[in-house]
């Protein structure tokens, strides 16, 4: 018997324009009811997976699982910050600073990212504007102290994909790097994220404080960074829009879309 579901937001449970599902409470409720605990684990910021849920009462792992908080009470139940050290690891190779810095942090003190406004950086205004009032600048790295999740950087494509090559070349044993569209523009941003850094180490830290083996969890998802939940939860799904890498590792795949409620149907399917 599964003892825990674990749903991805974009392309999953959120339609391509970021809709959820108008049977989403009801399915946590009618999960809660058959004894699951049924969970969000996404790669967005705690304050957006928040709004996006809604009044549902449900914890969410956050920040590609570096975050773990519940919807409700806004309770940190885990956190797994970069250190300072390997901040400024990160910090000193960006050696021409032509990319925007923003820094996701824990949402303590009611501020989600924090970004470097030291006359030298553009502002990213429109990156930032997502968070409204959740923001704050610091001048000097060494201003820092909030607890950093992420390491974002944005700017000109051709100066995201030079830097990119730099840290692949100096740090990709130590942190992992990511290369992402962004969804409000035609441009890319550049996420550096600590190894551990990765949605199945906050999925393995929660089912660990529930006392759940991993064989009884169900996941779901449809991107990269939903890979190490599909491969190796009792029962992996794809959305049938996944890319490729995650239908390859998937014991089970949607039969539809994530226009068309595909992962609650699914889930229904397998778990009622």
């Amino acid at each position: 018997m599964f003892k825990l579901v674990s749903m991805d937001l974009d392309e999953t449970l959120l339609t391509t324009d970021k809709k959820m599902p108008k049977d989403f409470k009801d399915f946590v409720s009618g999960c809660r009811d058959r004894g699951i605990i049924p969970i969000v684990a996404t790669g967005r910021e705690y304050t957006t997976a928040k709004r996006f849920v809604g009044d549902v009462n449900i914890d969410l792992i956050c920040n590609n699982g570096n975050l773990i908080r519940n919807s409700m009470d806004s309770k940190i139940l885990y956190v797994n910050p970069i250190s300072h050290e390997d901040l400024k690891e990160v910090y000193n190779l960006d050696k021409d600073k032509s990319c925007n810095l923003l820094l996701h942090v824990s949402g303590n003190k009611d501020i989600d990212v924090i970004y470097q406004d030291d006359g030298k950086r553009f502002i990213d205004d429109d990156y930032i504007s997502r968070f409204g009032k959740r923001t704050a600048t610091f001048k000097s790295i060494d201003d820092v102290s909030l607890d950093v999740l992420s390491i974002v950087f944005t700017g000109k494509n051709e100066d995201l994909f030079k830097l990119r090559d730099v840290f692949n070349k100096n740090i990709s044993d130590k942190f992992n790097i990511h290369l992402m569209a962004m969804q409000t523009r035609a441009e890319y941003m550049l996420e550096v994220l600590q190894k551990n850094g990765d949605k199945f180490e906050g999925l393995k830290f929660y089912c660990k404080s529930k006392n759940i083996d991993l064989k009884d969890v169900v996941a779901i998802g449809d991107d990269s960074n939903d890979k190490n939940i599909i491969k190796n939860c009792g029962l992996g799904i794809a959305m049938i829009n996944a890319i490729p890498d995650v239908k390859d590792v998937a014991k089970l795949i949607s039969k539809k879309d994530n226009n068309n409620n595909g992962a609650i149907e699914i889930l229904k399917e397998v778990l009622w």
